[in-house]
């Protein structure tokens, strides 16, 4: 197993922002969805899934154990 790559760790720190984004626009969703009109419920709702879904494909990646193919 190698170490992690720069573009992991980049891809983790994505990671990590869109899971903050989708808990946010959840709480948002959760704390004041009643009071905004339909189109923005939808639009939240579904910024939510887009963050949260992106969040997971960025994880996967960046927690992937790449081979190394250095030669010695």
């Amino acid at each position: 197993m190698s170490d992690k790559s720069l573009f992991q760790k980049i891809s983790w720190l994505f990671a990590m922002a869109n899971f903050m984004i989708a808990f946010a626009c959840l709480i948002w969703f959760l704390v004041a969805g009643d009071d905004a009109t339909e189109l923005i419920r939808y639009s939240v709702g579904a910024a939510t899934f887009f963050f949260l879904t992106t969040g997971g494909v960025l994880f996967m990646m960046a927690k992937a154990n790449l081979p190394s193919f250095k030669m010695p």
